[in-house]
């Protein structure tokens, strides 16, 4: 006599009940093979080809036109109605929604036409394609920042957040991501492990060193430290929302929140907080470490290795990670620990090496291999 649950087996081809069975089973590989088709993008790519495809179908239906299957005159003149109210960014996404919409439904993408990217081409040539990029967050603005936050416990989650996120280049949807699993505390700093991102969309993971500050308010480390002892978190999301009352709740905090922070604590420490968002964390270390020295191209190895030339750990995955190469030829990693500010490095300070001239090198030129 077997123990447990059995799995239950089809009916026998010949039995009154064996196509009802095959009918009720196909529907469930369809909703698992559904299911499967709307993971396939990331959660923010599928809300905007959402918005994408309706504006193009309530445009179509405006001019009686088909949306599905739609002719490259139709979008040909779509683009070109659109672009005086849109960006080429977003006439660019625009585009990549009507042929995966038109892919999906087992039809050939009229984007491909060649009225279209002519068309597509002279709106480029004519607006333009740079992007508006946010203000990065630098050193001087994170001090401020965290210095004007209160002892409450929206604003230790704050600090943490800021802190964290500055001194781990970290992109909005790595920082709520966090898990508290994702932190492993050494005497050096964290091990942070990024289970999923925006160039990791199958979830191959990553590790990311945080290395200790010399100054506690500005440390990343004692920060974190700080929110988890007084939210009391020891499982599940490590930042989740504060409510209007100071209390904390179960749910995750949004992407979205995290340039609600920025902006907060830009504004309560009495500077403007236009043009910037969640992306200028990220965007403000690898400015900052830009400042002192070159970017590198080379892969980053993982957390605690050496790179050729150099005898800095660097982190994982980052692209490209900021390096400067010093006067006896030293590849040093600006997101280190800077001795005496209590956060990542933007460069370590010039120091003139054997045969060197009294002052720092100059930018524009080549560096010098090191000698041997």
């Amino acid at each position: 006599m077997t123990t447990g649950s059995k799995r239950t087996s089809p009916p026998a081809p010949e039995h009154p009940r064996a196509a009802e069975y095959l009918v009720q089973r196909l529907e469930a590989v369809g909703a698992k093979a559904a299911e499967y088709l709307n993971k396939s993008r990331a959660a923010n790519t599928r809300r905007a080809y959402r918005a994408d495809w309706a504006d193009f179908k309530a445009w179509c239906a405006r001019y009686r036109r088909p949306a599905v299957p739609t002719a490259p005159e139709t979008v040909a003149f779509y683009l070109a109605d659109r672009s005086q109210d849109l960006k080429t960014s977003t006439l660019a996404r625009r585009l990549a929604t009507i042929a995966e919409a038109h892919r999906a439904a087992g039809f050939d993408p009229p984007t491909k036409a060649a009225q279209v990217r002519l068309v597509w081409a002279g709106i480029r040539r004519e607006k333009g394609v740079a992007q508006n990029h946010v203000r990065p967050v630098l050193i001087r603005h994170i001090r401020l920042m965290v210095a004007h936050l209160p002892d409450s416990l929206l604003g230790v989650r704050d600090r943490a957040l800021l802190l964290l996120g500055f001194a781990g280049a970290m992109r909005r949807s790595e920082l709520v991501g966090l898990d508290v699993t994702d932190l492993a505390v050494s005497d050096e700093g964290l091990v942070l492990l990024i289970r999923r991102s925006k160039t990791d969309q199958i979830g191959l993971g990553r590790k990311v060193g945080i290395p200790r500050g010399a100054r506690p308010e500005t440390c990343p480390v004692r920060a974190v430290q700080a929110w988890l002892e007084l939210s009391g978190i020891d499982d599940g999301p490590l930042f989740r929302s504060v409510n209007k009352h100071g209390q904390l709740r179960e749910t995750r905090l949004s992407d979205r929140a995290v340039a609600e922070v920025v902006k907060r604590s830009l504004l309560a420490a009495g500077r403007t907080a236009r043009r910037y968002a969640g992306h200028s964390l990220r965007a403000g270390l690898i400015t900052q470490a830009a400042y002192g020295g070159r970017v590198g191209t080379g892969d980053p190895g993982p957390v605690g290795t050496q790179i050729p030339g150099g005898d800095a750990p660097v982190h994982p995955g980052r692209e490209p990670v900021p390096r400067e190469r010093s006067g006896q030829g030293r590849v040093v990693n600006p997101c280190c620990r800077a001795a005496g500010n209590g956060l990542p490095s933007a460069g370590p300070r010039w120091t003139p090496g054997p045969r060197t001239s009294p002052g720092p090198p100059d930018p524009t030129r080549p560096p010098i291999p090191p000698a041997g």
